[in-house]
């Protein structure tokens, strides 16, 4: 299944027709998510299921603004739409920390 041409606007820098709708799952959600329209948003929440559309939520390229919005129009929990960073675990020098030491 090809990309409609609605959708295929939110990928201007590839060329669409190499784009497989499993393969790239990710990559199409993510894209959607961030330049899609309406009819194109419509279509991505008709063709990809809840937890596909979730996993999306996690990508880097995607903007805070969107993850939220997304988030929100999702029902997600709000540690999934939120953490896309791991934490280093290093506690950060600071003056007060390095008296216990």
């Amino acid at each position: 299944m090809q990309l409609p041409l609605h959708v295929k606007k939110c990928f201007w820098d590839v060329d669409s027709a190499n784009i497989d709708l499993q393969q790239h799952q990710r990559f199409i959600i993510e894209r959607v998510f961030e330049y899609g329209d309406l009819q194109a948003n419509k279509w991505l929440l008709d063709t990809f299921d809840k937890k596909a559309l979730l996993q999306g939520l996690q990508g880097k390229s995607l903007s805070l603004r969107s993850r939220h919005f997304w988030a929100l129009i999702l029902k997600a929990p709000q540690h999934s739409a939120l953490c896309t960073k791991k934490s280093s675990g290093k506690q950060p020098r600071t003056a007060w920390n390095s008296l216990h030491h």
